[in-house]
């Protein structure tokens, strides 16, 4: 066959283009599937909601320390629908921290931050009985009881609240959680959750490190592959390419032709074939001439 090994490999070639094609798109989308579906949609997105939660707890840590204290103020003044609208708000907001605590307990993004929960490695101070104790808690406890101490200050009677002796020993446990919730707010409540913040905080810099480490990886993989492309081809030019082109032209020339001038063409290069013959053998002029047809016989005078 014309050109039948060129071809052959100019199909090879166009073989591995397709396949590089296929390692190229395959690598992108894998890629691309991965930081889109795994690193961005779920595990940053956890990140974020968990540095939004504890950020709001902050806020809800303040704002039940001041509603706290507006309490004490409207018992100290008699007005009771001002205090039970207090409490109405303070049981809205424990209500919406334990909510968002639970949430954040189950949807822990990394073994450092479900440690965190789980460990008791805070300390807190306590009272017990007319005493303050240093009491070891894990972050999760930590604000379960610091919510349910909210709730059981917003509860203290107005009796309690005028009476200006405030220790220990004298107080109901109302009372307590009351002092409780005022020692520790801002003491010790809002650098925990400023530390759980910068937690959540260094999860997304450590993801966000790892979807930029992954996105140069596979742009590097992909320009590999194209240039392993690149290569192939420049091969099968050098190879082949020019090959090809040269006797497809000299073939296209030939059949591009009027028919009366290829027979022309021909019957020049038959007629030098026949006198080459013939230097060497007079007999083979003869019988080259005998076999040929009318129209070439023509041509040949």
């Amino acid at each position: 066959h014309i050109l039948g090994e060129e071809m052959a490999e100019v199909e090879k070639l166009h073989l591995r283009v397709q396949r590089s094609l296929c390692l190229l798109v395959l690598l992108a989308t894998a890629g691309f599937v991965f930081t889109a579906f795994f690193l961005f949609a779920d595990v940053a997105k956890s990140n974020v909601e968990g540095i939004e939660a504890s950020s709001r707890f902050r806020q809800d840590a303040i704002m039940a320390s001041f509603l706290l204290r507006n309490m004490f103020l409207s018992g100290h003044k008699g007005d009771i629908p001002e205090m039970i609208d207090l409490d109405h708000k303070m049981e809205h907001l424990l209500e919406e921290m334990h909510t968002q605590h639970n949430h954040n307990y189950f949807a822990t993004p990394s073994q450092a931050i479900w440690k965190y929960y789980r460990e008791e490695s805070i300390d807190m101070m306590t009272p017990i009985h007319d005493q303050w104790y240093i009491v070891k808690h894990s972050y999760w406890t930590l604000v379960n009881d610091f919510a349910r101490m909210m709730q059981e200050a917003a509860r203290v009677s107005v009796d309690e609240l005028t009476v200006t002796d405030w220790n220990l020993g004298n107080a109901s446990d109302f009372k307590k959680s009351f002092i409780f919730v005022q020692e520790n707010c801002l003491r010790r409540m809002v650098p925990v959750f400023e530390e759980v913040v910068h937690m959540y905080g260094n999860e997304v810099t450590t993801y966000g490190n790892l979807a930029e480490t992954l996105v140069l990886v596979n742009t590097i993989l992909n320009a590999l592959v194209v240039c392993l492309m690149g290569a192939f081809i420049i091969t099968a030019i050098r190879k082949t390419i020019f090959k090809i082109q040269h006797r497809y032209v000299c073939c296209q020339a030939a059949l591009s032709l009027p028919r009366s001038i290829t027979s022309k063409i021909y019957m020049h290069y038959r007629s030098t074939e026949i006198k080459f013959k013939c230097s060497e053998d007079e007999g083979a002029e003869k019988e080259e001439i005998e076999n040929m047809g009318n129209d070439e016989m023509e041509l040949y005078r």
